[in-house]
């Protein structure tokens, strides 16, 4: 390989590829039913985002699942004795 097709590489940033998944297996990422998910999206309650291709096959990004349980997070102290 050439010094300039070296420097050309190693100049170009590579964007890694993103991780999509169907409804079924973001579900067992979850750990929750795939029931849970198709009802999130059907009654357009709080669920993670999607992605609808082609007009009928759905699907979940990895990053966005991940953002979603973040959020979805509860610290124990925050819910004292009343």
């Amino acid at each position: 390989m050439s010094g300039q097709n070296k420097r050309l590489d190693e100049e170009v940033q590579i964007e890694q590829p993103q991780e999509y998944m169907s409804t079924t297996e973001a579900a067992e990422y979850l750990r929750v039913s795939k029931a849970f998910l198709d009802e999130r999206r059907y009654l357009g309650a709080d669920g993670p985002p999607f992605l609808r291709l082609g007009g009928r096959r759905i699907v979940y990004r990895k990053v966005d699942i991940d953002r979603w349980a973040a959020r979805c997070r509860v610290d124990p102290g925050q819910y004292g004795e009343e």
